[in-house]
């Protein structure tokens, strides 16, 4: 994904473009720090090998330092291979004068991912399940970014309002212009320092002039060291005084005797009421309801997305002046892009094939139901789920509308959380046809991102794939400008285009904005096109789940 969109052109600079290597790889490589860290501990724990492990002549401390050593040469090799191919298209660029500050910045991106790879090792000797060490990386990566995470919106304001006295910071080109507080408090968190730190040696080498304090910069280094030390070690006395003969109870085991209490206890007056309509699909439903929020992950998934999605509603839903008093509300279907991701494969990605793994599912079927029966209840149940965790937040900012607009948009209040809540279903729907067709929740989980990976113009296979072969084969250039030329004079283009489900519901986004006079009317999309997004939005979760199905029909259990 990183490398067809790196390379260097001739419309860049060769310092905007040193710097933008390590911007995008920030982010990629903390994929491939997830992929390798977050089991290497706790999967010797859980498959019961850590006591042959520990039966050899080493110690648990030989045991953390070996998956250290051994997962940071992994992270070395697969980001020092992706550096090399950049280093042959920026020499190839630029002339070999600027290989020695091209792994200068090299050097801090490894550092970077040893650094990652420590913190993730960490947490997977403090945490029992490998499920818990990759929402902690995640957590830890949301509350530090500084772009898209809780320090822009809620840390750095709370130390601008002890220095200042106001909740807002101001706006500095670098933080060396910026004023000393600021500086020394922007360095307390390990991304920036570090980012802070490579700057200021690539410009201490050249191009450019180094800005800043040398000082402040050794500093930022310490707290970024510090950022992978302290887990490491947390993680190591947490790991030694832990009795590692009493295993935790599976989660096998405990839904066992969650069925179990289930059928002994007293039969609720809904359930009843159930039972007596002789209707088993609302049966399985309102069980799986039940079952489904005493999930730690999906507890958990939901956690994250309220961390999310809660500061930047804050900061967004005020007076707009450059788009309109209501316009900053015409943002808030996009704010929800991820979280509804996170929610759905939260909620569905182990809706069935969980059932399979833990041997429930014989129980289950074992009852008069039907495979279709069952997948229906599990759609209905996780849907409703999806809509009983945005309702509360759809309210919260419906009331901070009021309390900042002093009056109600009822129809532009349909028409952004109707989006939110269709976008979830979308995602719910996609995670329990691939849960149903996979034989592991892993590979339900990969399923589920390969989908958002696959149609991502930003990140996936359609932005710099797709998108630029149907421009080839329309107008012989992949020139990002001219897609929008060419679907002007080939309508079949803007038609390829919106297969892609964003794209579609981008449109259908924008014509409903327009609908409630919101939007712009020159952006208004037409009504086939419309139609024909809304066409692709109800086919793809469809297909997923007729496809899902038809697996899980013929699937042997």
């Amino acid at each position: 994904m990183f490398l067809p969109t790196a390379g260097p052109t001739g419309h860049r600079q060769y310092i905007e473009y040193l710097f933008l290597v390590p911007y995008d790889l920030r982010k990629f490589t903390l994929v491939i720090v997830a992929a390798v860290g977050y089991n290497s501990v706790t999967r010797e724990r859980v498959t019961g090998t850590i006591k042959f492990v520990l039966g050899l002549p080493s110690t648990r401390r030989d045991l953390l330092l070996g998956k250290l050593l051994s997962r940071s040469m992994i992270l070395v090799i697969a980001t020092g291979a992706m550096l090399l191919v950049e280093s042959f298209l920026a020499a190839s660029e630029f002339g070999q004068q600027y290989l020695l500050s091209f792994w200068t910045m090299g050097a801090w991106v490894l550092l970077y991912v040893i650094v990652w790879g420590a913190v993730v090792v960490g947490y997977s000797a403090i945490f029992r399940t490998g499920y818990r060490t990759l929402f902690a990386l995640v957590g830890t990566y949301f509350l530090l970014s500084p772009n898209h995470g809780l320090w822009r919106v809620l840390v750095r304001p709370l130390f601008s309002l002890v220095f200042t006295g106001s909740w807002s910071t101001s706006v500095y080109e670098t933080l060396a212009t910026a004023p000393f507080w600021l500086r020394f408090v922007e360095r307390l968190n390990p991304l920036i320092s570090f980012w802070e730190a490579m700057r200021w040696s690539i410009h201490a080498i050249g191009p450019g002039e180094p800005a800043g304090s040398l000082v402040l910069n050794l500093f930022g280094l310490s707290v970024f060291l510090g950022f992978g030390t302290v887990p490491l070690l947390f993680g190591y006395y947490r790991f030694d005084a832990r009795d590692l003969s009493s295993q935790p109870v599976s989660k096998q085991t405990r839904f066992r005797r969650y069925l179990r209490a289930v059928r002994t206890s007293s039969t609720s007056l809904f359930s009843r009421a159930l039972l007596r309509a002789k209707s088993r699909t609302l049966v399985l439903f309102w069980r799986d309801i039940r079952q489904m929020f005493q999930n730690r992950v999906v507890v958990v998934g939901i956690m994250l997305v309220i961390s999310v999605v809660t500061p930047q509603i804050l900061q967004t839903i005020e007076p707009d002046p450059a788009f309109g008093m209501v316009g900053s509300l015409t943002i808030l279907p996009s704010l929800f892009g991820l979280p509804t991701l996170i929610l759905g494969v939260a909620l569905g990605y182990r809706s069935v094939v969980g059932e399979r793994v833990s041997k429930t599912i014989r129980i289950i079927l074992g009852l008069p139901v039907t495979r279709h029966k069952l997948i229906l209840a599990k759609v209905l149940s996780r849907v409703v789920g999806a809509l009983f965790v945005l309702a509360p937040i759809f309210l919260f900012v419906e009331g901070l509308v009021i309390l900042r607009f002093n009056r109600t948009f009822p129809l532009l209040f349909l028409t952004w959380s109707g989006l939110i809540a269709a976008f979830a279903i979308f995602w719910v729907t996609i995670a329990v046809g691939i849960s149903a067709a996979v034989s592991s929740p892993y590979r339900s989980i990969a399923g589920c991102f390969g989908v958002f990976f696959l149609f991502s113009n930003n990140l996936g296979v359609w932005g710099w794939g797709v998108r630029p072969l149907i421009v080839t084969l329309f107008a012989g250039t992949v020139s990002g400008s001219t897609i929008r030329q060419v679907q002007d004079e080939v309508p079949l283009v803007r038609y390829l285009d919106h297969l892609n489900p964003f794209r579609a519901f981008q449109t259908v986004q924008e014509s409903l904005f327009s609908l409630v006079g919101v939007g712009a009317e020159a952006s208004s999309p037409s009504v086939p096109i419309v139609l024909f997004s809304l066409l692709v939005l109800l086919a793809i979760p469809s297909v997923s789940l007729h496809l899902g199905y038809k697996s899980f029909d013929n699937s042997e259990l």
